[in-house]
């Protein structure tokens, strides 16, 4: 695809030849993905070039910079992308999925290894939350300690329950 021109007409590459559509008139394309959907052509379709008007075009950004909707499809994306930081390696990384992760010959194998990798990342996150959370079990040797508030005392008349003395013990008659 190229730049709108001046007359905001942009020239694509047909699907066909792209591959994002296939026809058994266009024996490549019939090569190319097995997803990909099947069209008749027309015997005499030209396949060069589809030219298209600024009109017929989709909007480039689905979201509009700064609404609600941008925020919360960006949030996706960053939580996705830091999924896929910690599963490649980034700092504090659980693993590092790469190239040479896995080396066997079988896809159902490659997909055993990605699951319980993914299933230990989960559990990683999960224990993460929540620790921070202090939602641990307090002889967890993960958990930290509770927070501890401590308020100063109110002046002047008003004064809250947890200010007030001690009520006397009530003795047993």
């Amino acid at each position: 695809m190229k730049v709108p021109g001046t007359d905001g007409v942009t020239r694509w590459k047909h699907p066909v030849k792209n591959g994002t559509l296939r026809s058994r008139r266009v024996l490549a394309s019939m090569r190319k993905q097995r997803t990909a959907p099947l069209v008749d052509l027309a015997a005499d379709a030209d396949l060069s070039t589809v030219t298209a008007g600024a009109d017929q075009l989709p909007l480039y950004q689905p979201c509009l910079y700064g609404t609600t909707a941008w925020t919360i499809a960006e949030g996706r994306r960053q939580l996705a992308e830091t999924a896929n930081s910690f599963l490649h390696g980034a700092a504090g990384a659980i693993t590092d999925i790469g190239r040479g992760y896995t080396r066997v010959l079988d896809s159902g194998r490659l997909e055993l290894f990605v699951t319980f990798t993914l299933v230990g990342y989960n559990r990683s996150r999960v224990h993460q939350w929540l620790r921070e959370q202090r939602l641990l079990d307090p002889s967890h040797p993960d958990a930290l300690a509770p927070i501890e508030k401590h308020r100063a005392p109110r002046r002047g008349r008003a004064k809250r329950y947890e200010d007030l003395p001690a009520p006397p013990a009530a003795s047993a008659a």
